[in-house]
């Protein structure tokens, strides 16, 4: 017998950073902040956001990471970088800062998840 109401559901749920926060307080260190929130998207209702946690930690100016293409998921060739060449001088374009960052996301989340 199902419960009062009982419906199967379907639907979604995952963990993303809403909000980065670099803060660089003359005299300190660089620290980021990444704010996170649970997604919970199920058919028929209202997208549920939910607040998480946040993940923080310093600059590290010899500290490495993969760049990701956050379209595809895979990792960007040397060569793919997306930038421009104007002048002499390299420029990248905007986008390309947005996979910086989900880049940089990911691989402090799997650090701190052991994912």
């Amino acid at each position: 017998m199902a419960d009062y109401k009982e419906i199967a559901v379907s639907g979604r749920e995952y963990q993303r950073h809403r909000r980065l926060v670099i803060d660089n307080p003359v005299g300190n260190g660089i620290v980021f902040n990444f704010v996170e929130e649970k997604v919970t998207e199920l058919t028929g209702l209202p997208v549920e956001v939910t607040p998480v946690s946040n993940l923080t930690f310093p600059y590290v100016s010899t500290e490495t990471f993969i760049i990701y293409n956050s379209s595809t998921g895979e990792p960007y060739a040397s060569s793919a970088l997306n930038a421009l060449v104007d002048n002499g001088q390299i420029r990248f374009k905007m986008s390309f800062l947005k996979e910086v960052i989900l880049s940089l996301y990911k691989a402090k989340v799997t650090q701190r998840d052991g994912t």
